[in-house]
């Protein structure tokens, strides 16, 4: 519910080292990106698609909320400038 970041230079792009840490105690590290916040809190959802992640990075449905990609090659192809 709770992730914080570490981020070392600001005129990088948006992408840092950042744990998650669970109700239960768990704590899963990987890598943020999109938000520039210390901390962020929120309800956590995962996306299993292949294809499609910018279009559910930008979709106002998720407003609110921390979204875990599944898929383990996720920005091979890039994403639009837009």
């Amino acid at each position: 519910r709770l992730m914080s970041t570490q981020s070392g230079d600001d005129a990088k792009p948006p992408s840092a080292l950042a744990t998650l840490y669970l109700e239960d105690g768990s704590k899963f590290v990987g890598r943020s990106f999109g938000s520039h916040e210390a901390a962020v809190d929120g309800e956590v959802v995962f996306t299993t698609g292949m294809v499609g992640y910018p279009e559910a990075l930008t979709d106002p449905s998720y407003q609110g909320q921390i979204i875990t990609l599944t898929t383990p090659m996720v920005g091979n192809y890039g994403v639009p400038d837009r």
